[in-house]
């Protein structure tokens, strides 16, 4: 599968970082938060206990309050709860990538904390022992610092909290969070001969893969007025391929409104001229459609420019309504205004 928003070479790291499963990082950051901290805490108190068996043979009295030194060793436990499970077709969209970074970092910053904390704890708790063992009022005194060594466990438990917070999963819908879905069309072989009076054209739909990226680049120059940049093509190579010729494509992304809704944005929607009326726009839209309504996206909205007359009634068609107009929003076309198209999405009863 081709990842999303690759940056850099072909041979960088970073494109390299974005082929690995985010929930790869994210099974390395839990085994480290856990693996590390308990080797920590198993280090601390081999060094504490060491010493208080030993100390213990000349001051037996200490042997069970000095015990308090290995029970001070924190152990961060990072718990698997924010390892979602997501369709395969979202693994790699950009918000995976972003949890699955975020809980790695976190178990990388809680392991280490907490083995830093046990050895801390470790070390303090041996001395504590052999003090005790020559002036027991030495005890409290020692306790007290190795309270302070044990805040550095709780320091990193918290720090780890606030990151792997921030690993959000994309919602389990089967469009791209921040990545563009493409659906491309082919016609099959004897189009010539299928696109006679009464014939249908056989349509199949297919996404778009970086091997044939470039038929997305050129069917949008012939399309659009509007020139997109890289990032809008490295979110296109995320989703599928092109079986043959791309004659038409539709674009989409979920978006995140307030309160926590969702819905899509149709980035764009075109059809070679020449194999326009064969109804592969209506296919391209109602793919779409169907897959809003089942996965429970009540809404889905696109741009229209406002002389385009054509485009604004192939929407109404299917129910949508211009619910407001938007003054300056193209830059270099005529006119620059445009109208937001918008339609309410009937969901599909589980």
């Amino acid at each position: 599968m081709s990842s999303a928003l690759i940056v850099g070479d072909a041979s960088s790291w970073a494109r390299a970082l974005v082929r690995i499963s985010p929930y790869t990082f994210s099974a390395i950051g839990i085994a480290v938060s856990i693996g590390v901290s308990v080797l920590g805490a198993a280090w601390g108190i081999y060094i504490t206990g060491s010493s208080l068996i030993g100390a213990a043979i000349k001051a037996p009295r200490i042997t069970s309050k000095n015990l308090i030194s290995c029970n001070t060793t924190l152990v961060g436990v990072m718990s698997a709860t924010k390892l979602e499970s997501v369709p395969a077709s979202q693994i790699y969209a950009p918000e995976s990538l972003r949890a699955g970074y975020a809980i790695f970092a976190s178990g990388i910053i809680v392991g280490f904390a907490n083995l830093v904390c046990g050895l801390c704890v470790g070390i303090i708790g041996s001395s504590c022992a052999l003090s005790d063992a020559q002036n027991s009022s030495l005890f409290v005194k020692i306790l007290v610092i190795e309270i302070f060594g044990s805040a550095l466990g709780l320091f990193g438990v918290i720090v780890g909290i606030i990151m792997s917070a921030q690993a959000s999963w994309p919602t389990k819908v089967d469009f791209y969070s921040a990545a563009a879905v493409v659906v491309s069309l082919t016609i099959s072989a004897g189009r010539e001969s299928q696109m006679g009076a009464g014939r249908e054209v056989s349509i199949s739909l297919d996404g778009v893969r970086d091997k044939n990226v470039m038929q997305l680049k050129k069917l949008n120059t012939v399309l659009f007025p509007v020139r997109y940049n890289d990032k809008y093509y490295s979110d296109a190579l995320a989703s599928a391929y092109y079986s043959d010729i791309c004659v038409g494509a539709i674009a989409c992304r979920l978006e995140k409104k307030e309160g926590g809704a969702v819905c899509v944005y149709i980035m764009t929607l075109g059809v070679l001229a020449p194999y326009r009326g064969l109804g592969i726009g209506t296919k391209l839209l109602n793919h779409v459609l169907d897959l809003c309504s089942k996965q429970n996206v009540p809404e889905i909205y696109l741009h229209v420019q406002t002389n385009n007359e054509d485009a604004i009634n192939f929407y109404k068609k299917f129910g949508f309504e211009i619910t407001e107009t938007i003054q300056n929003y193209y830059t270099n076309i005529t006119p620059p205004d445009c109208y937001v198209v918008k339609k309410f999405v009937t969901q599909t009863k589980k």
